[in-house]
């Protein structure tokens, strides 16, 4: 089964929010093609499935670069963190 660069991302994303997960493009690619399966009905709603993921999403940063919001840089301080985790969960500013 075939999945696009898309779908890829998806997979990789999906994996990140559900289980907190950054996997690199491999696991994109076996959560994008059981996502296919399980919307074909060949994985069943109620049947236990196992998707190994064994690399880490920073092999491959770049595939999903262009779909994330930048990344922050902070001082090497514990003051610098908490200012920005300040920032985040105040509502005063948004970080991505």
């Amino acid at each position: 089964m075939r999945v696009s660069d898309a779908e890829i991302v998806e997979g990789m994303k999906l994996l990140a929010r559900t289980e907190g997960i950054f996997g690199e493009t491999a696991g994109g690619v076996s959560v994008a093609v059981a996502r296919k399966l399980a919307e074909s009905g060949q994985i069943g709603r109620d049947e236990t499935t196992v998707i190994y993921v064994t690399g880490n999403g920073l092999k491959t940063p770049e595939a999903v670069a262009d779909h994330l919001a930048p990344p922050i840089t902070i001082g090497a301080t514990m003051e610098a963190f908490e200012e920005i985790w300040e920032q985040d969960h105040s509502g005063a500013a948004a970080v991505a």
